[in-house]
């Protein structure tokens, strides 16, 4: 039986910036009528939404810009969520009950609605010292930490492009303090923001090219973490990378 719930949808895509708020009210839409994700897949579980933030990669899939990850229309936008779980559909990790922050990279869509189905393993629970909304806004430090603390050593050379994002300012602070790498290198127009967070320095990409700074040729960093995308930089990073 289909079990309908209150969800945004998209029915178009477009260019936030590029258009008035208008196109916002033209194809932005709340629809009491979308169906619940029930169909659960193996370590998926459903969660009832709480907060849902918003971040550059949702205004991307907006654009139906992103590369690989194209959404039929209509869809739900949103991918950073915190929600308590409803249905655990059998986790180890988690149960009914459970107010969890989840981030939902693999398959970028489906947060902002009533209910939302997420993989157990992109799912921690909430520390209870933060609110709903805060959990939500935070949830992309989940990435920055797998991207960090799987790839960055203690004393590591880190170069960290995009840090004034949510993916890029967690991973300068979490390069900095947990990894304890040497040096955290970043790219953004936001010099002191990045400082506040931890970078030791920051190149402005409207005046530098990182990779071709003589220093950074002589002295290569161990690990690039590119938390922009789009920008052709695999082919750039060996030149700065050893």
């Amino acid at each position: 039986m289909k079990i309908a719930m209150k969800a945004i949808q998209v029915d178009q895509f477009f260019d936030l910036w590029g258009q008035d708020e208008k196109a916002a009210g033209t194809h932005l839409s709340l629809n009491d009528d979308v169906p619940t994700p029930t169909a659960l897949k193996k370590q998926q579980m459903l969660i009832k939404v709480f907060s849902c933030s918003i971040s550059p990669g949702d205004v991307i899939m907006l654009q139906g810009a992103m590369l690989i990850m194209h959404p039929s229309l209509p869809f739900v936008p949103g991918m950073d969520v915190c929600g308590v779980v409803v249905d655990s559909n059998g986790s180890a990790q988690f149960k009914e009950g459970d107010v969890i922050v989840a981030s939902n990279g693999v398959t970028p869509i489906g947060g902002m609605a009533e209910f939302m189905a997420i993989n157990e393993n992109e799912a921690i629970l909430k520390p209870e010292n933060l609110s709903n909304d805060e959990a939500a806004s935070c949830s992309s430090a989940i990435t920055a930490r797998n991207a960090v603390m799987d790839y960055v050593k203690e004393g590591d050379r880190v170069l960290v492009l995009g840090g004034s994002g949510g993916v890029g300012s967690a991973t300068i602070q979490i390069a900095k303090k947990h990894a304890k790498a040497s040096l955290v290198v970043t790219t953004s127009t936001q010099s002191d923001l990045c400082k506040q967070l931890g970078a030791d320095r920051v190149v402005n990409y409207n005046n530098e090219d990182w990779w071709a700074i003589s220093e950074y040729k002589e002295n290569p960093f161990d690990v690039i973490i590119d938390t922009v995308g789009g920008g052709n930089f695999y082919g750039r990073a060996p030149k700065v990378l050893k």
